[in-house]
């Protein structure tokens, strides 16, 4: 079976982490199938909202450490590049949602703080182990949990590699909702539809002021909410949307290398 089920609903992408056995861990073949399938998800006119979630009785442990036991450094390094990639895509791209259907831990923490919207189990445990390793949490975290979480919360998650329960979930930030196993799916749903009937555009401006103005000065920020407020009169929304960000130093640079990574992948299996 495949390692990430994909369905289209409506407009809305589904996708699915399927490695149960192994908790939904992130192996380098499933980190390069998902980023590629959210990258096509951004061109694809006929998906509007992405939604992840997982099979069984958790959402992601994260990164597969086994599966990269043998990587050199520079593999690692990759590796952690192309998990922040996803989490990238999520943060930056269309509307998306992260329902956390069980256990969840590392990167699984990252896509959900990335995301739109993001709902939890209520017997949900998840953290952020990577310190208790000896290994920095890189892989966009630290730049996403600052925005998302602030820095205490990034703080607390990061160096002490606690444990949490949801309602520290809402209170870092990192869930919007939390909800009974039985009702997860269709509580996910109604998000998506209430996000798939919106202007898109608008959704992309508004989602991009959000993300842009805690780092602006008062005065550009005013001018970029005054820009981006009339994107109803221009001529070609999405070309005039990228000219303004780039305008404003919004970028969201990919720098991790898929082809690199499933080739070091073969090698060392």
């Amino acid at each position: 079976m495949s390692i990430l089920l994909q369905e289209v609903k409506s407009k809305v992408l589904y996708l699915t982490l399927n490695r149960p056995e192994r908790a939904n861990s992130l192996n380098p073949p499933l980190l390069v199938e998902l980023k590629k399938t959210i990258m096509n998800a951004q061109q694809n006119p006929k998906i509007r909202v992405i939604v992840l979630t997982g099979t069984g009785e958790n959402f992601t442990t994260g990164i597969d450490v086994g599966s990269v036991a043998s990587f050199s450094t520079a593999g690692k390094i990759n590796l952690g590049l192309v998990a922040g990639d996803i989490a990238t895509l999520l943060f930056s791209g269309k509307p998306s949602i992260v329902a956390i259907n069980g256990r969840t831990m590392g990167m699984g923490i990252v896509f959900a703080a990335a995301a739109d919207y993001r709902l939890m189990v209520d017997t949900c445990e998840w953290s952020m182990p990577e310190v208790t390793a000896g290994i920095f949490p890189g892989a966009s975290c630290v730049a996403i949990f600052t925005r998302v979480s602030g820095v205490a919360w990034t703080r607390r998650m990061l160096m002490t590699g606690e444990k949490f329960n949801p309602n520290h979930a809402l209170q870092a930030h990192i869930a919007d909702e939390i909800c009974p196993s039985s009702d997860l799916k269709e509580e996910t749903k109604k998000i998506a539809r209430t996000l798939k009937s919106y202007n898109q555009v608008n959704l992309k401006a508004i989602k991009y002021a959000t993300i842009a103005m805690p780092d602006m000065y008062y005065d550009e920020s005013i001018q970029l909410e005054k820009e981006l407020s009339s994107w109803f009169e221009w001529q070609e929304p999405e070309n005039r949307l990228k000219t303004t960000l780039e305008t404003h130093s919004l970028h969201f640079t990919l720098t991790g290398d898929s082809q690199k990574l499933i080739e070091e992948y073969e090698r060392t299996q």
